[in-house]
């Protein structure tokens, strides 16, 4: 309502409504010291009821208004209701939140401030810290009790009539957000609808999904192909449409990854990369991009345009998922550049990994301030200009992260300060020189007499050695051995791979690698079996895959599964689950059905979690059969 000296004594001839509105003034005055005041509700007359902020607090990089508005909304400061930050008698005081711990208050930013006996939450949007970023629960749930409250007619803002009255209740855009942008197949994504006003009605698309369309309001959605892909909302009130959609937005991944090494440069025109997806966590419209105008190597790097950030804003490069599994030891190097523009500026950068497509993150390495910073600080808006201002950092990991499908995620917290930069990523370590079988699975069945025998890659060694015999100690008539000789570690490469031929039918066969480096061997892998069909042909080459187009997924999975089939015409079907003595475990149906795509899911269904091993998923629909293997790990 304009910029004035204020003074509470004088007439305040521009006050709205408090129970229809909030009032905030801004002004060039407000008295010695002060940045800002709010009145609790109902300890002030109507026409005093209102939010004053001295101009130059009000801005991208300042929470007075924040912690006014706390103010507004019943909250005391965490050591009571004073202004002396810093008194020790604080301890004797509270706020009436059960979850803010007692404190004698902060002016400083003390992460490990433990002033009354207990970790200080410093930053709380109600301290003096110039570091705060947070409500507590308590407060929020004090804060909804406040506007539910007669005191200072706090209850009549949120009320529809008064949304309708002074204009709020419109439908002025669409927007949503998803749990996780990164999943693996047949992973659920939750999205939840963020538009504003009023949506009555939702259109949501979702390109690549198993389900593309839905009418739900917050959708969960799997998706049965790794690739990038965007997400569409349509939504209505009765009068009004709008319509969002986020280009690139979900990136699904298979459960095995990017054989190593590996090396991201960014040297594209735009993000995802295929192997890199940008997250805007907040939805504010600024997030990592590819820039050419620097670059440690080559001529691109990921850029985050944080001068433009709000303090406590997050940003995330994400990757897919990498094949850690073969590798005795583990190690992520890159690169940074990034100014402060103040040597105050608290801007953070982390690093995690994820061993479960997402769903969880362990830190690994940050960097905030100075220790992130290879230059000066700054106040114009900055770009490296040398390769010295570049950073190189790097995090080892250990052996539990020896695993497929490994996820990796970069997250920028903004803290006021300047741009920053990432380039030359390289995902590399030591690989073990003892292979990892890939295929027949260990103790399998039903396996053609010509069966492909896969193992992994590793790397700098001079050739594979591979025996396969009727026995575990390899020394029958039959043993077959044989090399390969070493061409890279892709391991889909002609390196890591044997045909077999004319097995016998209904034997169960042992396989085993090993490397050879300057004529010396390694140790030999773990010893697999699986066992030749009767007839020597492989369950999935009698498949009528056709006429049913049966899918499992995820598969492997880890008990959770669904399986889909459409059926063409009314038929009796049959859906069972046998184990590998040709038991039947799980009787999952056995119905009339009529013509249409179905899903079942073990999710719902108690009786179907299976324990560790392979088993064989049989469904029959009138004349047509078809046997597929499912694994749970």
């Amino acid at each position: 309502q304009g910029t004035y000296d204020f003074k509470e004594s004088e007439k305040w001839d521009k006050q709205w409504p408090r129970k229809s509105y909030l009032n905030i003034y801004v002004a060039r005055d407000i008295g010695p010291g002060r940045a800002g005041y709010a009145y609790l509700p109902g300890t002030t007359s109507a026409s005093l009821d209102a939010i004053v902020v001295q101009y130059s607090y009000v801005g991208i990089n300042d929470r007075t208004l924040t912690h006014e508005v706390g103010h507004w909304f019943n909250l005391e400061h965490p050591w009571g209701g004073t202004n002396d930050a810093g008194d020790s008698g604080n301890c004797n005081d509270d706020d009436g939140v059960s979850d803010t711990p007692l404190t004698i208050g902060w002016r400083s930013c003390n992460l490990q401030g433990s002033s009354c006996g207990s970790l200080d939450n410093v930053q709380n949007f109600m301290e003096y810290s110039f570091c705060d970023r947070m409500f507590t629960i308590g407060q929020a749930n004090r804060m909804i009790a406040a506007a539910n409250s007669f005191a200072g007619e706090r209850n009549n803002l949120w009320t529809t009539s008064n949304l309708s009255l002074t204009g709020v209740d419109e439908l002025s855009f669409a927007d949503f957000r998803a749990d996780k942008t990164v999943a693996c197949v047949g992973d659920l994504i939750s999205f939840k609808d963020l538009s504003e006003y009023g949506a009555t009605t939702w259109n949501w698309s979702f390109q690549g999904a198993s389900d593309p369309l839905s009418i739900e309001e917050e959708p969960k959605i799997s998706y049965d192909t790794p690739g990038i892909y965007d997400v569409s909302l349509s939504v209505n009130n009765g009068a009004t449409t709008k319509n969002k959609t986020i280009s690139a937005y979900i990136m699904i991944i298979d459960g095995e990854g990017t054989f190593l090494p590996y090396s991201e440069g960014f040297e594209t025109t735009a993000l995802p990369t295929g192997q890199w997806l940008s997250n805007d966590v907040n939805g504010d419209g600024n997030t990592f991009e590819i820039t050419n105008s620097a670059a440690f190597n080559g001529n691109s790097s990921a850029k985050l345009a944080n001068g433009v950030n709000m303090t406590g804003s997050f940003d995330e490069i994400i990757s897919s998922a990498y094949d850690l599994s073969n590798l005795s030891a583990i190690e992520i190097k890159f690169k940074v550049a990034y100014a402060q523009r103040t040597t105050d500026d608290k801007d953070r950068l982390k690093f995690y990994v994820s061993r479960d497509c997402g769903e969880t993150w362990q830190i690994r390495w940050a960097k905030e301030g100075s220790l992130l910073s290879g230059t000066s600080p700054t106040n114009t808006n900055y770009v490296p200009t040398s390769i010295n201002e570049w950073t190189a950092f790097s995090v080892s990991l250990g052996s539990s992260y020896q695993q497929e499908g490994v996820l990796l995620k970069f997250e920028f917290e903004s803290g006021g300060g300047n741009n920053l930069y990432i380039d030359d990523i390289n995902v590399d370590g030591t690989f073990n020189p003892v292979p990892l079988l890939k295929k027949p699975l260990d103790k399998d069945s039903g396996i053609a007499n010509n069966v492909v025998l896969d193992w992994k890659a590793t790397n700098n060694v001079d050739q594979y050695e591979y025996e396969l015999d009727t026995t575990a100690l390899f020394n029958s008539a039959v043993l077959v051995t044989g090399v390969t000789d070493f061409i890279s570690s892709d391991p889909d490469g002609m390196d890591t791979e044997f045909e077999t031929n004319n097995l016998i039918h209904n034997q169960v066969y042992y396989w085993r690698v090993r490397t050879n480096s300057g004529g010396t061997p390694s140790a030999w892998s773990e010893i697999w079996s699986f066992k030749v069909s009767e007839t020597g042909v492989g369950i999935e080459s009698i498949n009528n895959i056709d006429a049913l187009a049966l899918s499992i997924y995820p598969n492997p999975s880890n008990g959770q599964f669904s399986v889909g089939f459409t059926l063409k015409e009314r038929e009796y079907v049959s859906l069972d689950i046998y184990n590998l003595l040709g038991e039947k475990v799980i009787k999952v149906w056995g119905e009339n059905m009529m013509p249409g795509d179905y899903i079942w899911s073990s999710a719902i269904d108690n009786n179907a979690m299976l324990s560790k091993g392979v088993y064989l998923l049989t469904l029959n629909a009138g004349e047509k059969k078809i046997n597929q293997k499912i694994v749970i790990r």
